[in-house]
């Protein structure tokens, strides 16, 4: 069994320029290897929507930022790399 090293670790730079996968397989990056995961339930979707939905309304009511959901990449760790795709996510103004 291999060892990863540094070398061998990708980057978000280069996650980011990845194409889709054709069968529609979602992908992360955790400490610069690349996951697959796992497609969500119907049920995690429309919680995730309600979610959004509100959290996403009070924000625009109120010119707070930005909400984004499923599938937005976000650079959370850097040396190595982690490109997580959040349920919900908001993005303040400031």
């Amino acid at each position: 069994m291999s060892t990863l090293t540094q070398s061998h670790l990708v980057s978000a730079e280069v996650f980011a320029r990845m194409p889709q996968r054709e069968d529609g397989t979602l992908l992360e990056l955790v400490e610069g290897v690349i996951i697959t995961m796992p497609p969500p339930s119907f049920a995690h979707g429309v919680c995730c929507n309600r979610i959004g939905r509100k959290v996403g309304n009070f924000v625009e009511d109120h010119s707070l930022g930005f909400v984004t959901n499923n599938d937005s990449g976000v650079i959370v760790a850097r040396n190595p790399d982690t490109v997580r795709s959040p349920d919900v996510a908001f993005w303040s103004r400031e």
